[in-house]
């Protein structure tokens, strides 16, 4: 795949759904760029930028793509910063609604974040055991108590359906539906997952962990056959490294039969799903790369994001070849006949 690289710092991006904008997760600060036409021209473009006080923890896009909802949740380093989450109306380019979570005095951070299919309704995760259901007014319209001393630490909701897979606090990974208000147990980890991820056509399942040194075990990351909850295999590579920080992957190909991972040496991983086969592994960036994002649409394009300051638009050769075609035909379009201005001749001259 060929490189294209922006300079920016980042923690996290994603293309959303219909391809209108981009976004990207930084300290303390979200920006939402074009998308649909980004990567066809010379100079992709701001569309808004939004400044925050401490660092984002969480960012979903609503399935129709009209809203953004941003959580600032707790920050070890940060700790004296409000919890709060703001939603963000995209075509209005405004902050429309601003909550937190309370008892008492006492701020109540959020766990993860998702949105009902509906774009309607969005959900947040605390660590008191509730799942609220929140309007977009600002106000909680249900909440779910997941019982006696469970809460759920993360959430990756189900592409179409008012479904989520949980990860709980004691480690147990389920399917729980909003509608039936009922779980089906996935599994059972060992140790506490960083991260899981649906393929957008709902095939997969991948949940990473980190590397066990007491165990001498590897980074992992799990596969499972979705629509089935069963074990597929464990993906891993001696160049992948995930030791310290979030490792968020993402499936891709014609069928999301592909699985690509970045790892805290900056290199860029990708599997074969059903396989198992490590396909290839790329090494542009220098630091730690935490997220990878394929477009949704566009085959062959995809993100990936790293504390070397960097996030870099991967594209396959034949995918190049057909920007590079796209982008001479855009700078045809707007390539204006340049003629000598008119002269005046005034007598005497």
């Amino acid at each position: 795949m060929t490189p294209v690289k922006k300079e920016t710092r980042v923690c996290d991006h994603a293309f959303v759904h219909i391809n209108i904008y981009i976004n990207t997760k930084k300290l303390g600060k979200k920006l939402v760029g074009e998308g649909e036409e980004a990567h066809k021209t010379p100079e992709p473009s701001v569309y808004k930028a939004f400044q925050f006080s401490r660092t984002i923890t969480h960012v979903q896009w609503s399935p129709d793509s009209k809203y953004l909802l941003v959580n600032l949740g707790f920050d070890h380093g940060r700790p004296g910063y409000q919890t709060e989450f703001n939603l963000i109306d995209i075509v209005a380019g405004e902050i429309i609604l601003t909550r937190k979570h309370q008892d008492g005095p006492r701020d109540v951070p959020v766990n993860s974040i998702g949105w009902m299919t509906d774009s309607e309704r969005f959900i947040t995760a605390t660590p008191d055991g509730l799942l609220y259901i929140w309007n977009l007014k600002g106000e909680v319209v249900q909440e779910v108590d997941m019982g006696e001393g469970k809460c759920v630490d993360i959430m990756c909701m189900v592409p179409g359906r008012n479904e989520a897979v949980i990860v709980t606090n004691d480690n147990k990974v389920e399917l729980y539906s909003f509608e039936g208000k009922e779980s089906k147990p996935i599994d059972t980890m060992t140790e506490r997952p960083v991260g899981i991820t649906l393929s957008p056509n709902g095939a997969y399942l991948s949940i990473s962990t980190k590397a066990n040194m007491d165990l001498c075990r590897p980074a992992q990351i799990l596969i499972y056959d979705f629509a089935s909850l069963t074990f597929m295999r464990a993906l891993e590579a001696d160049s992948y490294i995930n030791e310290m920080f979030k490792i968020m992957p993402t499936f891709g190909g014609p069928h999301y039969e592909m699985l690509c991972a970045g790892s805290e040496n900056g290199k860029i991983h990708f599997w074969d799903v059903e396989t198992g086969e490590l396909i290839t592994v790329l090494e542009e960036h220098s630091k730690h790369s935490g997220c990878t994002a394929f477009h949704p649409t566009t085959s062959g394009l995809m993100a990936s994001c790293s504390d070397d300051n960097h996030i870099i638009l991967w594209v396959t050769k034949d995918l190049c070849r057909s920007l590079q075609d796209e982008d001479e035909k855009w700078m045809e379009s707007r390539r204006i006949e340049v003629k000598p201005p008119p002269i005046n001749i005034k007598k005497g001259w």
